[in-house]
């Protein structure tokens, strides 16, 4: 039972590698979900994040570290809210899944 000084802290990983297919294209990459049967075009960030860093759970905060450059001009909360959409949308079409803890 969770009381309410305890909050639930959102991760995502990647699903199961082998209900993709992937093939490169120009600067992107195409990826085919067999169980949902769609085809999306991604981006670098995107096939990073399936790719390499969400083999295993990791929290928003995390992913922002990753992709974050150094320097006085970084907007943090610029990277949250694009990296936030990004999970969502590859959650939405069944690439990624949340994990709660």
């Amino acid at each position: 039972m969770q009381t309410s000084s305890q909050t639930e802290v959102s991760s995502w990983q990647r699903r199961n590698a082998d209900d993709c297919a992937w093939a490169k294209y120009e600067e992107s990459c195409v990826v085919y979900h067999r169980p949902s049967g769609m085809t999306h075009l991604l981006n670098g960030a995107s096939v990073a994040l399936l790719a390499d860093i969400l083999l295993e759970p990791r929290t928003l905060d995390e992913v922002v570290e990753i992709f974050l450059p150094e320097g006085p001009d970084t907007d943090r909360a610029k990277f949250r809210v694009e990296f936030s959409a990004i999970l969502t949308r590859l959650e939405s079409f069944g690439l990624l899944e949340r994990v709660v803890s």
